[in-house]
């Protein structure tokens, strides 16, 4: 289909089987872009994970509902290398973050949880939808003074999971400084973490970016460096990686 993939599997795996993440970049991003900022492939590797990063097609690149399919297609051939299928996770940043609540959408019982971050969309968790049959666990990541993508527009994803899921009343979560975290859980163990931040990489991207992220620019196609300016109170890929070793199926 055109899309390119960026495949980290560990030298060693499990008996079982490694797990997998599928790492979804955001608009005029890449995969090596994303992997920058979230860092999973060397978290990947640290703890026994395949890491897919796909990059979208286009210049600047931009991911569409088209490519869904098709990204999904090229996950289910990278769970054929071995690969545990109670450990099967997807992120997201952005347009990623999108395509990451449309993967839970879609196909909900291949992943064990996923973490959507600043999603530019929250597919059928909004907008009257049809939430998924199979509820999947999820940690979702919003900036407070995000201009890109409206902290309301996280705030409204977060209620529909809350609604979808039958999520009780949210329970607070030490977090670090500039953010905050609230647990949801239902009678079933489903939860959902919503971890807001005040973080901002300033300028047009304002608190659309990565606390804690080490990108360090200047790489192919690189239009915007989507790293919060440091301090940052959490390292962003280190909390998505914690989420799904907590969280296998």
């Amino acid at each position: 289909e055109g899309l390119t993939y960026e495949v980290r599997m560990p030298a060693s795996c499990p008996a079982a089987g490694c797990g997998l993440i599928l790492d979804v970049h955001g608009f005029t991003m890449s995969g090596d872009m994303e992997d920058a900022n979230t860092g999973l492939r060397a978290l990947g590797e640290a703890n026994g994970y395949v890491v897919v990063q796909p990059t979208a097609n286009g210049s600047p690149a931009s991911w569409s509902e088209a490519d869904y399919d098709d990204v999904y297609s090229f996950l289910l051939d990278a769970m054929t290398l071995g690969v545990d299928p109670d450990r099967v996770h997807v992120t997201g940043f952005s347009q990623g973050g999108q395509l990451t609540f449309g993967m839970v959408c879609r196909w909900p019982e291949t992943f064990a949880s996923a973490a959507p971050g600043a999603a530019a969309g929250g597919e059928c968790f909004v907008g009257g939808g049809t939430p998924p049959a199979t509820q999947v666990p999820m940690l979702q990541i919003h900036g407070t003074s995000d201009p890109l993508v409206a902290f309301s527009t996280g705030t409204a994803q977060r209620d529909g999971v809350i609604a979808a899921y039958g999520l009780g009343a949210g329970t607070p979560v030490a977090s670090g400084a500039g953010s905050a975290r609230m647990r949801y859980e239902n009678a079933d163990g489903v939860v959902l973490e919503f971890l807001q931040h005040d973080h901002s990489a300033g300028g047009i991207l304002g608190g659309h970016c990565y606390p804690g992220s080490t990108d360090p620019v200047g790489l192919p196609n690189q239009l915007f460096a989507f790293g919060c300016t440091p301090p940052s109170g959490f390292v962003y890929g280190a909390e998505v990686m914690d989420f799904f070793l907590a969280h296998p199926r």
